[in-house]
Parts: C-alpha cells; structure tokens; sequence
C-alpha cells in the first residue's frame, strides 16, 4: 500500500460529491485515497484493504451526513482513523443532528458544505485544515507505517529506528504532545522500544572495548589484571543491579498509568514490577498497593463451553449461579472459588436464571421453550413449565410465592411458586421480553422489551400490577430496552441502545417521568442491576460500570475487558457484583463469570448510620472510640452526634442537643469529655460517660463554629467561626480568654502547635472571590498575629502542624496542598494537585504521611516530606469531608457526604501486600502481544514464585 495524503470515508448516497471533492483535492496535488479506486479487483476482505488505506493516509475526511452516522461500516472507518490516531477532518455535506455526533470527532471543528454554503470559500478552508502543520503530520503518518510493520512483524528489532531518525523520532514524540494528531501509544512503544535497542547496542559496544582494554592490562600485567576483573564483576554486578531497578520501576509506571483504564492489567503488571528486584524499591511497592486495593476482579471463574447469559448471586453470599449458550447451569463456591454442580436439562441455551428469595431454589428460562425449578443443593429439577416460544426471561417476588417469565413472542405468565399453575398473563407486549422484575413490595412488576420497526415497534418498559395484571402505564424507548430493575421501591431503571450510545435512564415509579440519564457506555448494555444506592452496567463496548444513583454519575468503571458482558448482579450486601462474558463479536473464548469486588482492599470497615453528610470525625486518644458529627449541606438534616465503638462499628451513644448541622467535634486529650460545634453558633461539651451536655458556649453568637479543638494540656479550647474570629477558652471557668481578629473572611480551621505556644488558623469564603485565602499564626498567649502564610487563591479548608510543630500542611478549594516552613514562612513544596477541591487534611503521629479528603470522592495518603502519592482510596460516593488517623498511624478515617464513614487500612509489610493480593484479586496471565509489548519472560506469577521472608523469588 502506497503513502496517500487524504483518505476519504463517505456513504455511497454522497458519491457525487465526493467525485468533486476528489477532483478539486488531486488539482491541489494531493493524493486521494477513494474506495471506488484504490481497490484492486479480486479483494475478498476489503476491510483489510480499507483499514490499510485509512493507516497510510495521512489525513482522514469524513463526509458526515445522517445516512453515515447510521451505516455501520461508515462509523467503523471513522473508528479505526482515530483508534490510530489519524487527523480527522469533519466535512458535514447534509445536515445532521449534533446531538447524535459520536464522541470521538465531536471537538473537531467541522467544515459545512452544505447547500447554502459556498463551495469555494468551503474548499479553501479544507485546504487550510490539511496544511496545517503538515510535517507533524507526515511525521506523524510515517512513524505509524514503521511502528505498524513493526509490530506485524512480531516485534522485530530489524524494524526498529537508528541513527538520526531515531533523533528526530524522540524529538517529534516530544513536541508532539500538545499537537493534534497526537502521538498514539503505538508511537511510544516503537520509538521507546528503539531507545532500548540502542541503549544494548552502546553497552555492547562499551562491553566490547573493555573486554579489549582488559585483554591488553591481562598480558602486560597479570596481577592487576585479576583486580581490574573482579572490579568490572563488580561494577557489572552493580549495573545489573540498577538495570534490574530501573527496569521494576518502568513496570510499575506502566501499572499506575493503567489503574484507571486496565485495573486487572494494571495489578499484573505491578506484580511483575515487584518480582524483577527483591525487595523492590518503595515506589514499586506502592504502586502493587495502589493496584491491589483499588476494587477489581477477585475471581474468574472458567468452564462453561458456551457464551455465559445470566447471573446471579445466592442470599447466602456463598454461591452464585450462572447460565450459558451450552444448555448448563453452574453452581459456584465463592468461599472456596470452585465449580460446586452442574444442572444438565435444558435442550437449548439457558438465557435467564434467578435465586429464589431463601436461596433453596433457582428458576430458568430457556430457549427450548421451558422454564424449570431446580433445587439449589442437589440440583435437580424440581417443576418445569412450558411456554409457546423460547423463554427470555424470569423473576422472583420478593417473598417467594410468585414467579414470573417472559418470552420471545411478548408473553408473560405469572406464576404460583408453590403449585406451580399459572395464575394470570400480562398481556400487551409484542416483541421480546428481554427482562422482567418485581417490585421490593412485590405489588408491581416491570419488563423491558424489543421488536423491530417493521414488525410493531415494541420498545417499551412497562409496569404491572401484579394482583390484577392491568397495565399501569408504558414508556416508550427509542431502542431495545434489554434490562429493567427497581431501586428502593421509589424509582425504575432501564437500559437500552439507539444512534446516540448505550444509555440508562432512570424514572419516577409513581408516574413514569424521567429523572435522570446516564450516559457513557458506546455499545448495547445488555444488563443492569441495581440497589438502593448504585446501578452496575454491563456492555458489549466490554465495559463493567458503577453509577450513583442520587447523581447520575458514573463513579467506578472497569475498562477494556476481554469480552462482551452480558449480565450482571449484585452481591446482597452490595459490595460485589457478578458478571458473565461471551458472544464477543471478536473472539468465543473467556466465557467465564467473574466476581468483582466493588470496595477497596483497603477498607477495613465502613459505618452507615447518618442520615446526611459527614461533616467531622475524630479518633480518642486510646484509639478505641470515634466521634462524628453532620448534618446537610442546604437543610438541617441529621444533627446527632455519633460516638462509635471502632472495633464492633456500633454506635455507643448519641449525642442529640444540636438544633444545626454539626461542623466539628473533638475528643479531649485528658478527660473523657468532648467538644461539638454547630452551624447556629452553639458550641457544647460533652460528658462521655452519659452523653449528656456540660455546657454550652455562645461566644460567636449565631454565627457557624466552622472547628473546635482542645489544647495539649486540655485546659483550654479554640474555636473559629463565620464571624471571621477564633477564640482562646477557659475550660475551667467557661469564659472567652483572648480573641484572634484579623481575617477578612470566616475562620474554618483552628490548630494549637504540639507545645500549645502558638495558634494556626485558616479563612475562606465558597465565593471566587473571597478577600482571605490565608493560614495566619498568632502567639497563643498574647493573641499576636506572628505570620501570614499566603499561596493559595480560593479558601484553605484546613491546615494542621507537623507533630515536631515545624510545619503546616495546608489544603484549599484550589486544589493545592502544601507544606510550609513554620519558622521562615516559606513553602516547603506543593503536592501535586487534585482534580478537585481538598476540603481536610492530616498528618500521621510520626511525621511520615499525610491524609487528605477531596471532593472527587476519594482520600489520598503522601509522603510528607517528598510530597509524593502512595495510594489513593476509593469507595465514597460523594464528597470526602473528613479525614483522620489514628494514634498509631496504622488507619484511616475518612467522612464522606455520602453519609458514610469508613476505615482504612495504611500500612502491610511487602510480604503481606503480596500475599493479600494473590489471595484476593485476579492476577490475570499476559497475553503474547502484551508478553512483546512489555518484554516480559514466559515465566510464572509473582503468586507461583514467591514465598513470604526471602530475599528474592526462586529462578
């Protein structure tokens, strides 16, 4: 295939017009690559062809109108130009809806040609586009070409880049960056691939030279001679030493990189970093925690010879059922992650199976026109019943007394679980019932259904009643609604496909009105499920997605898995989900069920008792209790403070007094007191022994007491409020000691230093233009202000001092955190900043670590003093408020706005780490192209070759 300088993707409707493009194109010198051409006679796979012409060329024109935005094959070309990272040039000939624009070229400005615009001024502006940075382009195409018959050729180094090109090479990667096309991952293989080739070539080189020097020293000097080679032993030693480190750590970066994208490539890659050097360096070691307790698959499950259709989960949380295209059903231990029975019956594929509510039974639905009643623990039937075409679909109520199926040709039958005898039909469907559920109540139920245009258009979510079988009501969709599920008796959900993606809408149950739509998945969802709290989402773009279902957001995705999913179910307890693979378009292999953790490996316990946010949490000085304290963020919501057990997660008692949200709360560090602050201006101590209020503090007046916390000695208090003052307490008399005044917004953060002399406070408005984004220390004793520290440009939520009270760690709505210098003022180092606001901060009891909360959901744990990320955690839902450690550093306490706390584990020995990780998560093997990709050695896992306390895995 020859270089061409445009390829043009079109639809057969515009060929005129592209003709015309064509002419005008190859005036201008350009060479046109065109189907109608360019394809020699007697191609039998003219994709090949195609996908090869859309390689060589160096830009892509599409011709959009709406005819292509519906052709398959139009949408494919246009996929493969930027899957490869081709420049693509929009041209909409006839006018399209922008709305149904794929993702991928919506940024890309597009040229109009339509009818009323000028041809010329038209053309001249495509001109423009193509010579705009021509030689990154051509660059940009002829690495392509190379790297491409590179990795055709299994990855031949007689491919790869020398000399000057390779010069050129790393430069265009380096400038091109920031330029569009943008250099693919392709791209960095080859070139990275090249550096290492001439990296060996100039050690073989150096080798070469010494082995010569070596030679000469040997003859003329014996006895030196023996010193110089056990010193290059030596230094060889060494360099393989650091070649080995250097070589861990690109793994482990390669493992960071993928977390968010590859999760189950990202672990395998981390453990492989860690088996290269033992023990491996500290940021290896970071990076398999990072990937092993980031939620994932925990087991895979294999045997089935068939596409797996149908999963679900027993109550028990033991067992798991699936249901494949080989006619089988599956029994499987999660306990001891094996096959437990197979159920042999059916006579077609089994496309839908469902525990009963006590888990002694499961019920099946058929292709060979059944639906059967198997006995959960000995496997076998127990009832079937016949229907008059393949049964889609089948559900259980909730207490277990009915049953329902749905099938093919739009029938569904409501059952009576105990005689087995139909009771009533649900009629008003045509098309195929691809799901159906009951109601958590029992009295609704829902289906989804298809049905092609031509045939009567059913595409259609419909609720029942269940006790009369009258139809409620009926929501049109444009697409196949192939899933359906109830959240909380409030709301319903479905999942169906049209022009403009995958979506998954949300309605009211009352009247069927539309409250939200999520987006996101690029190809048919073929099953959801969903709890009070989130919907999980299977696809065919072999995509695994979470989604919040208060803000439609999608909170977890598990990318480029190795096949279509078609179904998905959610543990009980919801923290796991099952999913089953299959009936992928490019592959019938990985037909498995697979069990996915949706938690952190870290989290080590969550309490959900408050009704609202999280506004504050603080640990006692035992370690034993923890306190929390919330309430909404625009109404009053849950004001009760919380004092936990943290071993039982039970609440020990309630704190109820507070009239507003509760900002703050604080353990005194000598008596069995506490402090709670409250948005009304109430500040209230606390007897821990009966729960029942000391006193209460009104100093701020009804201004919020944004934080509280006690001094060393426990004498004395600070507090710091809207009214834009802290203020110095006497415990002991009740009275107001010294007030800090000064800032010209609201105090949010009050702090003692370790040996109580000093006072740290920060201020802040939610306004972009807030006047005092500022940390300010004052002598504690006379109320002076000693120092401003001014960096951060929005309001700093928090600062705390380093135990040794020599630094403050500061986090602000601008998303920076940063360590200060007490003494000088100056800033130590900026953190690397969050894709959100930083709402709290703290510091581990030795000086080590740091904790902050953000509003992206998660909590991060750094190193203090290189400011690097170890880990992030995962899990919250919404804002994390609070973030706390505990006396020995061992935990993490986050408080989060989805009314949640939870515990976190911080440290493991390595040793630990790994044996967790190969106990808990899937550490899948490597294919051969990413064997290549990476230059991995054909041996076994890290979990086949390590055993905890050696030095260094076997050979």
């Amino acid at each position: 295939m020859n270089k061409s300088d445009v390829f043009i993707s079109y639809k057969r409707l515009d060929k005129d017009f592209v003709k015309k493009i064509d002419t005008e194109l190859r005036k201008h010198n350009y060479e046109v690559w065109v189907d109608w051409e360019d394809i020699p006679p007697g191609v039998t796979d003219f994709r090949i062809e195609i996908e090869s012409g859309i390689l060589s060329a160096e830009t892509c024109v599409l011709i959009l109108s709406p005819d292509y935005l519906e052709s398959e094959y139009c949408l494919g070309e246009m996929e493969t130009a930027l899957k490869n990272g081709k420049r693509v040039i929009p041209i909409v000939y006839r006018e399209i809806d922008p709305k149904k624009t794929p993702q991928g070229i919506a940024h890309i400005n597009w040229i109009f040609f339509n009818k009323e615009d000028d041809f010329e001024e038209s053309f001249k502006k495509l001109i423009d586009a193509l010579e705009t940075d021509m030689q990154h382009v051509r660059t940009h195409t002829r690495l392509l070409m190379r790297a491409s018959n590179w990795e055709k050729n299994n990855y031949d180094n007689s491919f790869i880049l020398i000399g000057n090109e390779l010069k050129e090479a790393e430069k265009w990667l380096e400038e091109g960056e920031n330029k569009e096309p943008a250099p693919t991952p392709l791209h960095r293989s080859y070139v990275s691939a090249s550096v290492r080739a001439r990296n060996v070539r100039q050690r073989i080189a150096w080798l070469y030279r010494a082995i010569i020097v070596a030679v000469i020293v040997t003859v003329a000097f014996g006895v030196i001679a023996l010193v110089q080679r056990q010193e290059a032993r030596e230094q060889a030693d060494l360099a393989e030493e650091q070649a080995r480190r250097a070589r861990s750590m690109e793994l482990a970066a390669r493992a960071n990189s993928l977390l968010d994208s590859d999760p189950n490539l990202a672990i395998a890659l981390a453990m492989e970093a860690a088996k290269v050097i033992v023990p491996p360096p500290p940021e290896v070691q970071r990076s398999l925690a990072r990937a092993a307790y980031s939620p994932g698959a925990r087991e895979v499950f294999s045997g089935h010879d068939g596409a797996v259709t149908s999963v679900d989960y027993s109550p028990d949380l033991i067992h798991g059922a699936s249901a494949s295209s080989d006619q089988t059903i599956r029994i499987w231990n999660f306990d001891r992650g094996e096959l437990e029975r197979t159920l042999e019956g059916h006579t077609g594929t089994v496309n839908s199976l469902m525990y009963s509510p006590d888990g002694k039974s499961i019920l099946s639905g058929s292709d060979d026109n059944t639906a059967r009643i198997w006995n959960a623990s000995t496997g076998k039937i127990e009832h079937v019943l016949t229907h008059t075409s393949a049964v889609l679909s089948v559900a259980y109520s909730p207490d277990g007394t009915k049953m329902l199926t749905g099938t093919k040709n739009g029938q569904i039958v409501l059952w009576d679980a105990a005689t087995y005898k139909p009771i009533r039909e649900f009629t008003g469907h045509v098309g195929q019932v691809f799901d159906l559920a009951f109601s958590p109540g029992g009295s609704y139920a829902i289906s989804g259904s298809g049905q092609e245009r031509a045939l009567g258009d059913d595409r259609t979510l419909r609720l029942w009643d269940v006790e009369t079988g009258e139809q409620t009501y009926s929501i049109q969709h444009l697409g196949f609604v192939r899933s359906v599920c109830f959240i909380d008796g409030r709301l319903i959900a479905s999942a169906s496909w049209d022009e403009s993606g995958g979506k998954i809408q949300i309605f009211n149950l009352a009247d069927g009105t539309e409250l939200k739509l999520l987006t996101g998945h690029t190809n048919v969802i073929d099953s959801i499920d969903c709890n009070a709290r989130f919907i999980v989402s299977g696809a065919r773009d072999n995509s695994l997605r979470l989604w919040d279902v208060q803000t439609g957001l999608e909170i977890q995705r598990f990318d480029h898995l190795e096949n279509t999913i078609n179904s998905v179910a959610f543990s009980p307890d919801g923290k796991a989900v099952l999913t089953g693979f299959g009936r992928s378009s490019f592959s019938n292999e990985n037909n498995s069920l697979v069990l996915w953790d949706l938690t952190s490996g870290a989290e080590i316990r969550e309490y959900i008792s408050h009704a609202d946010w999280v506004q504050s949490v603080a640990i006692s000085p035992d370690g034993t209790r923890l306190l929390s304290g919330g309430g909404g963020y625009f109404d009053i919501g849950d004001t009760v403070v919380r004092l936990w057990d943290i071993e039982k997660s039970e609440p020990i008692m309630y704190l109820d007094a507070h009239t507003a949200q509760v900002l703050s709360v604080a353990f005194s560090p000598v008596a069995n007191v506490a402090l709670t602050s409250s948005r009304n201006g109430e500040i209230i101590l606390w007897d821990l022994e009966t729960g029942t209020p000391l006193h209460t503090f009104t100093g701020h007046g009804t201004s919020a007491v944004n934080s509280v916390i006690f001094s060393p000695d426990g004498k004395y208090f600070l507090s710091g409020s809207d009214d834009k003052t802290a203020v110095l307490w006497n415990l002991s008399t009740g009275k107001e000691e010294l007030r800090f005044t000064g800032h010209g917004e609201g105090v949010l953060t009050v702090r003692f230093s370790p040996d109580g002399k000093t006072v740290l406070t920060t201020s802040g408005s939610f306004s972009n233009r807030s006047s005092d984004n500022t940390i300010r220390l004052w002598d504690a004793t006379t109320g002076e202000a000693l120092h401003t520290f001014e960096s951060h440009s929005a309001r700093v939520s928090q600062a705390v001092f380093s135990p040794d009270g020599k630094y403050i760690l500061s986090g602000g709505f601008d998303q920076k955190i940063i360590l200060w210098d007490v003494a000088t003022g100056a800033i130590v180092r900026q953190f690397g900043e969050r894709n959100d606001a930083i709402n709290s901060v703290a510091i581990s009891p030795d000086g080590i670590y740091a904790l902050t909360g953000s509003n992206d959901a998660t909590m991060t744990l750094w190193e203090l003093q290189t400011g690097e990320e170890i880990r992030r955690f995962t899990g919250h839902t919404n804002w994390v408020q609070a973030v706390a450690f505990s006396p020995d550093g061992t935990i993490g306490i986050s408080g989060s706005a989805d009314g949640t706390i939870r515990l976190w584990q911080l440290s493991s020995t390595f040793d630990e780490l790994v044996a967790w990780t190969c106990n808990n998560r899937y550490v899948r093997q490597f294919s051969d192209l990413e064997r290549a990709l990476y230059h991995l050695r054909a041996e076994g896992s890290l979990c086949e070759l390590w055993r905890p306390g050696e030095r260094r895995p076997p050979p």
